[in-house]
């Protein structure tokens, strides 16, 4: 499970890189360019909702088992979610 909040985590913070670009574009095909990458992040976002709704499935299972890190793990996964 951490592992897999590890990766999370990880490829977030390269998406986050990602849509913080200040690149608008100078033409029609910049910009073209640049909502073809848009849409592709868009989609791998959506791809990975799939493994972040796992993740806070488990930590909602850790919880009510009385896991000795629920807290620890509640806190990076609604890290992860927002």
């Amino acid at each position: 499970f951490q592992r897999s909040l590890d990766d999370i985590e990880e490829w977030l913070g390269s998406v986050e890189v990602d849509v913080a670009n200040k690149d608008y574009g100078s033409d029609l095909a910049s910009v073209s360019r640049l909502l073809k990458a848009l849409q592709g992040l868009e989609e791998m976002v959506d791809a990975h909702m799939e493994k972040v709704q796992g993740l806070v499935d488990t930590a909602t299972d850790f919880s009510s088992q009385g896991n000795f890190l629920a807290e620890n793990i509640q806190q990076r996964v609604l890290g992860v979610v927002n």
